[in-house]
């Protein structure tokens, strides 16, 4: 086996970027903060897609309407948080300011129950992605282009 001289260094370098392969759900730079959010959303959007079942179930068209755009409004911004798109960042944060107004609402009509939950939750996530590590990760997101070059 061959001897290094002894002043030299053995470097091991990451990949780069361009070799990850979007292939899959989630983007590798997605931190568990924005995947603990995408994961709230996606429960959301559950949640709205079984209610829209019991509308469509008891002939409630306007309420399965209702369950229908309540999940997508709550799925896609999820599915593009964890890709890392900048809309999806943009949309959650209008969304999650606009429901921390509606608990402060709330909380002023002395609604003690679901006011407090919703700044508390819809809050930490607006806060979250204002933070600076949020921006960053969604500044340096790598577009992946497949076959470049070739």
């Amino acid at each position: 086996m061959e001897q290094l001289p002894q002043d030299s260094k053995v470097v091991i370098e990451p990949p780069p970027k361009e070799q990850y392969r979007m292939r899959g759900l989630v983007h590798p730079d997605v931190t568990n903060y924005l995947l603990m959010i995408a994961g709230f959303d996606f429960l959301v959007a559950a949640f709205f897609c079984v209610l829209s079942l019991i509308a469509l179930l008891n002939g409630n068209l306007f309420g399965f309407v209702d369950g229908i755009v309540g999940a997508l409004l709550f799925g896609l911004p999820a599915y593009g948080l964890l890709q890392l798109n900048r809309w999806a960042r943009l949309f959650q944060l209008i969304a999650s300011l606009l429901l921390l107004l509606l608990g402060l609402l709330m909380i002023y009509s002395k609604n003690m129950v679901f006011g407090p939950a919703l700044v508390m939750i819809f809050g930490l996530i607006a806060i979250y992605l204002l933070s600076e590590p949020c921006l960053r990760i969604f500044r340096r997101k790598t577009v992946v282009v497949e076959n470049a070059g070739t």
